[in-house]
C-alpha cells in the first residue's frame, strides 16, 4: 500500500495481508482515500463501492469481522510503528522479515527501496544490514527478494 504525498511522490508505508482491508477509514469517515494499493504479485481482491459496503456493514456477523480486522491492523501499526521509534535497523529488519515469512524459511518479494520505505530508513542503510545479515547465513539476496534462509540466526540477530 503506498501513501500519497503530493504529485509526484508516494511512500510505501504497509504490506497488506490476508483479510486486510483496505480504503475502510475513507469509508467510515467519508473522507478522501489517501492510500492506493499496487500488487507485486497476483491477488484476489474484493471490492465494494460504498453503498454495498454500508448494507453489508449493517450485518451483525460481518460488522463484527470488519471491526476485528480493523483491531488487528491497528496493533499491526502500532507494533510497527514502535519498532521503527524505538528499534534500531537491524532489529526492525530482523523482525520485519520474521513477521512476514511467519518466523519460518522463506521470502519476501519486495525492492531493497520498498522495503526501506517500510522500515523508515534509506535503502543503502537497509542494504548494509542487508548484507551483514547475508554474511551471518541468516538471509540471502536476489532481485528484488530477500530470501530467509535461517529464521533463528535472525532472532538472534537482534
Amino acid at each position: 500500500m503506498v501513501r500519497r504525498l503530493g504529485p509526484p511522490h508516494e511512500r510505501a508505508t504497509a504490506r497488506p495481508d490476508r483479510g486486510h482491508l483496505v480504503g475502510a477509514g475513507s469509508w467510515l469517515t467519508g473522507a478522501a482515500s489517501v492510500c492506493a494499493v499496487r500488487t507485486m504479485s497476483p491477488v484476489v481482491m474484493i471490492r465494494f463501492d460504498r453503498s454495498t459496503l454500508a448494507r453489508l456493514a449493517h450485518d451483525p456477523a460481518i460488522a463484527g469481522a470488519m471491526l476485528a480486522a480493523l483491531a488487528v491492523q491497528l496493533e499491526d501499526l502500532h507494533r510497527r510503528l514502535t519498532q521503527v521509534a524505538c528499534g534500531n535497523m537491524r532489529d526492525r529488519v530482523a523482525i520485519y522479515l520474521l513477521d512476514a515469512t511467519r518466523g519460518e524459511a522463506g521470502f519476501v518479494a519486495l525492492p531493497q527501496s520498498t522495503l526501506a520505505g517500510l522500515l523508515g530508513a534509506s535503502r543503502s542503510r537497509l542494504n548494509r544490514v542487508l548484507k551483514a545479515l547475508e554474511s551471518e547465513g541468516a538471509v540471502r539476496l536476489r532481485y528484488r527478494r530477500v530470501i530467509v534462509r535461517d529464521p533463528s540466526r535472525l532472532r538472534h540477530a537482534r
